[in-house]
């Protein structure tokens, strides 16, 4: 569908580049010869890349995925290195683009599947923002994951519209991730003083996902939100509960709770959430690559439309959908390339 939505969007015609392994479907296959895709195979991918740059050097334009799969958390993956070569090799100059509004589709893997379910009814269309030209002589995957972030934050400012709030925006980022399930039930215990501190936004991303919400502690729900107190409540419950718990102070499991509980550690700051871990969602196929949704350390994957940077010796993240809030971390924080945050550990 990326090929059609890019197509669309474009005003010269694009070649795209693709695993070989695709286009022997009949679907793809005949999409891909539409669009005079190249084909990419691991063990061949010197044929692609001087096909690519010739393709470049003629003056076509070339799209690249570089992913390299789709995402099954909803969060950007790491940037292939790749494009570096390629545009290097080529002398061409990179333009970055993001797609936003797919996640929740058929073509998603919300719901941890592709096509196999209804789609979500959202009250916003698909989003396309450019950022570039990066220039060829000095690419980094370092230079497009920022310039991805950036577009990423201007697209989540077009869905909000002029009359959006920081909530609202961090709501949607919320809805954006493979984590609170659609049409769920969720608990945010209100005598938890942690889930009091950040209920607004977690009832509002509920809303978006057309979630139950209870405000008393219940065995039967899809998700608890909450500090120590719902960690305790937890505990006490035994070994039978089912479900995720997002933890708003804790990085590490309590090991007396339900083994059943995915436990996933969250990061918010001034009411909003910055990071979130999630259950690792199953391989769309057999060969796909894992995709992690926690790793141990980290407070969570950075949200989709977060941008970062080093000012002096520390790091600071801000949204372009959140004007007036700038958060900055504890020196020594740390961010991988696959967006998790990680806090300074004691030498």
């Amino acid at each position: 569908i990326d090929t059609f939505i890019i197509s669309a969007a474009c005003e010269r015609p694009v070649r795209f580049v693709m695993y070989e392994g695709f286009m022997s479907t009949p679907v793809v296959g005949w999409a891909a010869r539409l669009f005079r895709t190249i084909p990419i195979a691991p063990l061949r991918a010197k044929d692609a890349v001087k096909a690519i740059a010739n393709a470049l050097h003629e003056g076509e334009v070339v799209c690249l995925f570089t992913e390299g799969e789709l995402t099954r958390t909803g969060c950007l993956q790491e940037i292939k290195r790749g494009v570096e070569l390629m545009t290097r090799k080529a002398q061409c100059p990179a333009v970055v683009l993001w797609m936003q509004g797919l996640w929740g589709s058929v073509f998603s893997f919300e719901r941890n599947r592709f096509f196999k379910k209804s789609p979500q009814p959202r009250d916003y269309g698909i989003k396309l923002v450019f950022e570039g030209p990066l220039g060829w002589e000095d690419l980094s995957t370092e230079q497009v994951e920022a310039a991805m972030r950036r577009a990423s934050g201007r697209a989540l400012q077009m869905q909000t519209g002029a009359t959006g709030s920081s909530l609202q925006a961090n709501a949607l980022q919320l809805a954006q991730v493979n984590l609170l399930p659609w049409r769920g039930r969720l608990v945010l215990w209100q005598d938890d003083a942690a889930a009091s501190a950040g209920a607004a936004v977690w009832r509002q991303a509920a809303a978006v996902q057309r979630m139950t919400v209870e405000t008393v502690p219940t065995a039967v729900a899809d998700v608890w939100v909450g500090g120590a107190a719902t960690r305790e409540w937890l505990r006490q419950k035994g070994s039978d509960l089912n479900g995720i718990f997002i933890d708003l102070e804790a990085l590490e499991p309590d090991p007396t709770m339900s083994a059943k509980l995915v436990h996933c550690p969250c990061f918010m700051s001034a009411g909003l959430v910055a990071a979130v871990s999630m259950p690792k969602p199953p391989r769309g196929a057999e060969t796909s690559p894992v995709q992690w949704g926690a790793k141990p350390g980290a407070v969570g994957r950075l949200l989709p439309g977060l941008e970062y940077e080093l000012v002096g010796e520390s790091l600071q993240l801000r949204c372009a959908a959140w004007p007036e809030v700038i958060v900055v971390l504890p020196e020594g924080a740390k961010i991988d390339v696959e967006g998790f945050l990680y806090w300074p550990t004691a030498e």
